[in-house]
């Protein structure tokens, strides 16, 4: 009797969380990978002010302070600045076509949220300068 019931108890807990793990929506948000880019005299730009050739930098042996993080939710792109920047331009280029979908100066923010529903999917370009810093990273949209 007492298997019984055992077995009965474990089938309704296997059986109560297959249910619950089909039923609750997952929100999977994929991190775009931000990295610092090129100004236009090919030095590495630093939030600092120093530049440096990449040929000439030194071996990173710790994290690298990354300021801003951004991710993709279905077809929103969010972007968390880590501190208040100040001027902060931020721009989304499809890149097989080269057009700018999404381009704008956003001051003194936290976070931003840009809904790219209504291009094309493909392979996006995204671009954050702020201060004398680029990041770039790129998404699938």
């Amino acid at each position: 009797m007492k298997r019984i019931l055992c077995l009965v108890m474990l089938f309704a807990v296997i059986g109560s969380t297959t249910f619950l793990n089909a039923q609750i929506p997952r929100l999977v948000y994929k991190v775009i990978p931000l990295t610092y880019g090129f100004s236009d005299n090919g030095n590495r730009n630093l939030p600092n002010g120093k530049e440096f050739n990449p040929k000439d930098r030194p071996t990173t042996r710790g994290n690298v302070f990354q300021p801003i993080d951004a991710y993709l939710y279905d077809s929103t792109v969010n972007i968390d600045f880590i501190d208040i920047c100040e001027n902060v331009t931020i721009t989304i280029t499809h890149v097989v076509t080269g057009m700018v979908v999404y381009s704008e100066t956003v001051t003194n923010t936290v976070n931003v949220s840009i809904d790219l529903s209504g291009n094309s999917s493909g392979e996006y370009l995204i671009e954050i300068t702020s201060d004398g810093m680029l990041l770039e990273g790129g998404f699938i949209l």
